[in-house]
């Protein structure tokens, strides 16, 4: 019996003999299929030749869908093992490129099942191929998913639940911090799990406090945050003091010092917050975390100048020789935030402590350039409020931006409504503890 032998399509054969060597681009295309042209004829416009490279992109991109596609399809597969190398696959074609990006976000509910799955390895690997789809910019298809994404982090595996909490994290640091702000709780709950699992929360409370989402840290996270301070790890007392500079720094100093009073009596809660910080300073033999508690001392002086300042005249000698005994950069940079804090504290007691002088002499200024007007015929000097003389309706008041008001008018302009006002002409916004300081020394007695 004769056997039947496969029929090859033989390769077509190219007549090169009559080419000449200069014109080495007929051989690649003579092998690419297109059509060649004589030695001697001119050679094709510049559109032809950019047509087959167009059409390679073209496939390209199709051949990515189908990728992405076929791969989507693998997370619905029987196998655990297939699943997983999905995901894996997923996220390494979202990390490629935007387009690929868009592609894979259009199936990211088919992850969020995977974050389902009864495998942690497949939940570890959609979470982080969602996490890859946030930081490639595709954040709004995520963020639908947030609830089902907090639900993990009271997950039973360690590795879940540090996924979960790096992808909040991520969400909170692309715009997207108030949908992760409700969550608090839950993050907050991982904090009292042992390893360093810690440090991802941290940083987390540090996103949402630079996303605008301060508050919801405040209300639930502070106290969790201030034991973090002295945690036996290093990257978790280095995160906390992090976090804690954010949160300072975040608009909300007149919460934050409401509950820093809170913690031990309204006299010396702030003392105890700053001893717990300053401790890390003193004692803490890395240097990286003495920079983090410098730069969360020095933050925490928007939230209690006074206090602060006088927190930091007293060990500021101890600061000092603790920073000089540093070696290598990372003792330079101590000591470079070290006088740094120190200007600061300076700076603040020279500005809050002199005040009323200040103040003074800007009333005294007014009262001078009042009479001067009186002298010259132009009328007295008006509070821009109610538009009446300054000699009238009692005390006025100097705001630190030195406009001077009736006291009547501008405590009804700050808190109209129960809402913190700007100043009327320059539109600076003087925060609660300056404004306290103002009620104490800069009111002055009537004009005239």
């Amino acid at each position: 019996m004769e056997m039947l032998r496969p029929q090859f399509t033989p390769r077509p054969v190219y007549d090169l003999r009559g080419l000449q060597l200069p014109n080495l681009a007929v051989l690649g295309d003579a092998w690419g299929g297109r059509q060649a042209w004589e030695p001697d004829s001119a050679p094709p416009p510049a559109q032809a030749r950019a047509a087959p490279r167009s059409s390679r992109n073209i496939s390209l991109a199709r051949s990515t869908k189908d990728l992405v596609y076929m791969h989507a399809q693998k997370l619905s597969d029987r196998q655990a093992d297939w699943r997983r190398r999905a995901a894996d696959s997923l996220s390494s074609l979202a990390e490629s490129s935007n387009a690929a990006a868009s592609m894979v976000a259009a199936h990211s509910g088919k992850l969020m099942r995977c974050c389902k799955d009864h495998d942690p390895q497949v939940r570890g690997a959609a979470l982080n191929a969602l996490e890859v789809l946030v930081t490639a910019g595709e954040g709004l298809a995520v963020t639908s998913y947030v609830p089902d994404i907090a639900s993990c982090l009271e997950d039973s595996e360690s590795i879940v639940r540090r996924r979960a909490a790096s992808l909040c994290r991520s969400v909170a640091d692309t715009g997207f911090a108030v949908f992760v702000a409700p969550h608090v709780p839950k993050l907050v709950r991982c904090l009292e799990m042992q390893g360093a699992i810690r440090v991802t929360p941290l940083r987390t409370f540090a996103a949402l406090a630079n996303g605008g989402e301060a508050r919801a840290v405040v209300d639930a996270a502070m106290e969790s945050m201030l034991r973090a301070i002295t945690d036996p790890l290093r990257a978790v007392r280095i995160a906390a003091c992090d976090a804690w500079a954010s949160v300072a720094r975040a608009g909300v100093q007149d919460v934050l010092r409401h509950w820093c009073a809170g913690q031990s009596g309204v006299d010396d809660g702030i003392v105890c917050v700053l001893s717990r910080i300053s401790r890390v300073f003193l004692d803490d033999a890395d240097v990286k975390a003495k920079i983090s508690s410098v730069a969360a001392l020095r933050a925490m002086l928007e939230v209690d100048p006074d206090a602060v300042a006088a927190f930091c005249d007293r060990h500021l000698e101890r600061f000092s020789s603790t920073a000089h005994n540093m070696l290598g950069e990372d003792g330079q940079e101590l000591r470079e935030r070290v006088e740094a804090l120190r200007r600061a504290c300076q700076l603040t007691s020279h500005t809050y402590r002199g005040r009323g002088a200040i103040c003074s002499n800007l009333l005294a200024q007014a009262i001078a350039n009042d009479a001067e007007s009186d002298s010259d015929g132009e009328g007295e000097m008006e509070c821009t409020i109610c538009r009446i003389g300054l000699k009238s309706h009692g005390a006025v008041k100097a705001l630190p931006c030195t406009h001077v008001f009736h006291v009547q008018c501008i405590d009804k302009w700050l808190q109209w409504q129960g809402v913190s006002r700007p100043c009327p002409l320059c539109r600076r916004r003087p925060s609660s503890a300056r404004l306290a300081a103002l009620s104490r020394q800069v009111v002055s007695t009537p004009l005239g």
